[in-house]
């Protein structure tokens, strides 16, 4: 009797007859009648046995049958499948994208490419080469596979020189590439903006743009403003600080006047803290001239003393004739005679 064994789809298995492997199908056995035949379904990798069809049926590979009549015997199999699910950490892109489905033991190429100023890290999950942009996948399961990207980063350093401040901290940070940043100087009381050095596209003006293409580096100058304080004396007399010296703007200036002897102080000329006193401060704020101002002390005091040291003197030699006239013994005081 005769046995017609196929197997669908073509590829996907074979069929093993007692102890021989058909190597093709369809295929024709020839049997003795009743006789009693053992049959066993053998999938190929990536392939499962599903059932028996023909003139037969069940889904165990292993199965007997008579050999009575003619029979047609087909050996069903199927593909066995896997998800391939592909994701991206960053800023890039994966030639898969999402889930998809394939065969078990297919071989699926994927390749990740990083967006402009990013940098591909590397594959998180089951992939053949984790560190190379294209690599493989073996589906031999469900799977999920992560192409990793990260921003590259450059060092921006801000230097200050002078007292002063930026809008973006002094010192080194770090930005991702492609970023363009505003840099604003501003300089503190007292001081003035001189300018920019370094990677500034315009080094003349406060507010400056960056682009982090590669490690920056800017510089920004700031200067005291300085101004002139004059000072100067009228009469006799001397003051601690002479002439013309420059000072920072917003410094308090201590200055004293003394005056020579025989002169006195009689209050400052200009804008000084207190004009009155002979140790007082300036401030600076703006060029200035300040004078002490001393004058000679007035001579009626000198002749107050000239004429209570006259009468002191006088009153003392009329009171010691009073004291020989009055004394006992005394002889008279002789008598000239005229002179002719």
């Amino acid at each position: 009797m005769k046995i017609d064994i196929n197997v669908d789809p073509g590829g996907g298995g074979n069929v093993k007859i007692d102890d021989t492997i058909l190597d093709y199908y369809p295929r024709t056995r020839t049997f003795t009648k009743y006789t009693l035949i053992h049959l066993e379904a053998l999938p190929e990798p990536g392939y499962a046995f599903t059932h028996w069809g023909g003139d037969i049926s069940g889904t165990e590979s292993q199965t007997e049958i008579y050999v009575d009549v003619y029979q047609e015997v087909i050996a069903y199999f199927t593909n066995i499948l896997h998800d391939l699910n592909v994701e991206s950490s960053g800023q890039g892109s994966t030639s898969l994208v999402g889930t998809q489905t394939y065969g078990e033991g297919s071989q699926v190429e994927i390749t990740a490419t990083p967006d402009k100023g990013w940098r591909f890290d590397g594959w998180s999950g089951d992939v053949a080469n984790p560190t190379a942009e294209t690599t493989t996948v073996t589906i031999d399961a469900d799977k999920t596979v992560t192409a990793n990207f990260s921003w590259i980063m450059h060092d921006l350093t801000i230097d200050i020189e002078g007292q002063g401040t930026t809008s973006l901290p002094a010192g080194t940070t770090s930005y991702g590439e492609g970023i363009e940043l505003e840099i604003t100087a501003t300089p503190d009381a007292g001081w003035r903006f001189e300018g920019w050095s370094g990677d500034a596209d315009d080094p003349d003006v406060e507010t400056i743009t960056v682009l982090m293409s590669k490690d920056r580096a800017v510089a920004v100058s700031f200067s005291q403003i300085m101004h002139n304080l004059k000072v100067s004396t009228s009469g006799q007399g001397s003051t601690n600080l002479t002439g013309t010296e420059s000072y920072g703007e917003g410094s308090q200036v201590e200055i004293t006047a003394v005056p020579k002897d025989g002169w006195q102080f009689d209050g400052w000329s200009g804008d000084v803290a207190d004009p009155t006193a002979a140790t007082t401060t300036v401030l600076i704020d703006t060029d200035k001239t300040i004078m002490a101002n001393f004058s000679q002390k007035t001579p009626w005091a000198l002749i107050f003393g000239l004429i209570g040291g006259g009468l002191g003197a006088g009153l003392g030699t009329y009171r010691a004739t009073r004291r020989r006239k009055n004394q006992p013994g005394t002889p008279p005081t002789p008598v000239q005679p005229a002179t002719k």
